[in-house]
Formats: structure tokens, sequence, C-alpha cells
């Protein structure tokens, strides 16, 4: 008897530790790909931002709006286009956690500063952070992003806060 509960405790410790490597591992790699989408955001290489994204990809705001992936990289390249220059900007993982389905739930923090060409043709000032939950996917080409939905937002121009 008290073998068997000498085994079930040392199988249970490696399982666990297993685990813990494995979500050590995924962390990692999570990280490294946020890690990269700063370091686009931070040189105005946007473009490589859409290099993550799945094929069905989709994106909700905070307001309710959903965008297809076509839908959203158009409101994207608008906003892109604006902006002329990126004064710093930073992206922390909150949370990963992996569903049984092997999609992978990613919480994350955000802020920045940048100065853009407003409507009346005049550079603004933007400054803002938020939270974003993203679902990522395997595929093939390596992780995608699924999904994507603003939690929270708080942006200002100009110093006078914007909805």
């Amino acid at each position: 008897m008290k073998r068997v509960c000498t085994t079930a405790m040392i199988s249970t410790l490696v399982l666990t530790g297993l685990a813990l490597g494995q979500d050590n591992v995924l962390r990692k790699e999570i990280e490294a790909i946020y890690a990269k989408r700063q370091k686009a955001i931070l040189e105005k290489d946007f473009a490589r931002l859409k290099l993550d994204q799945a094929d069905d990809y989709t994106e909700k705001s905070n307001d309710g709006t959903v965008q297809n992936r076509k839908q959203a990289d158009a409101e994207a390249d608008q906003l892109y286009s604006i902006i002329k220059e990126v004064f710093s900007y930073s992206m922390r993982v909150v949370a990963i956690e992996e569903s049984k389905k092997r999609e992978i739930f990613v919480d994350t923090a955000d802020s920045g500063e940048f100065s853009f060409v407003g409507p009346d043709d005049k550079i603004h000032r933007l400054t803002g952070k938020g939270r974003q939950r993203d679902i990522w996917i395997r595929t093939q080409g390596g992780l995608k992003m699924k999904y994507h939905e603003e939690l929270e937002s708080n942006v200002q121009v100009d110093g006078k806060p914007i909805q």
C-alpha cells in the first residue's frame, strides 16, 4: 500500500512538472509573438501585424461592432496611413489559457503614444491604453490569430478623452 501511494505521488509530481513545462513553453512562444508585434508597431511595420491573422479572422470592438478580416484590414490600413510617428508603445501578456479545443486565449494590456494627421490636416497627439483578448489557433503556418476583442480602451487626442 505504501508503495502504491508513493508511486501515485511521484506520478502526480512528474505529470504536474510536465504540464508546467508545457505551460512555460507556450508562454514563451506567445510572449515571443507579442514581442514581435510590439516591435512592428514601434517600427511602423503595420503590414507585419496582418501576417498573424487566420483566414477567418474576426474582431470585436468594445462598442460591440464585429468585423471580418477584410473589413478590419481596410480600417487598419486607413488608420495606419495617417500615423506620422510612434513615440512609445508597449504590450504585456497578462494571461494565457489553452482550451480543450486547442484554442489559446491570450489577454493583453497595451499603451502607446502616437502622432497622426487629422481630418483638419494638422498633426495631433494620441495617447491610449487598453486591454484585449485574442484567440490563437495552431495552423500549418504556425500560430494564427482567429479572434481579437477590445475589452477596454482609454484614448485621448491632444489631451482630451474620446469615445
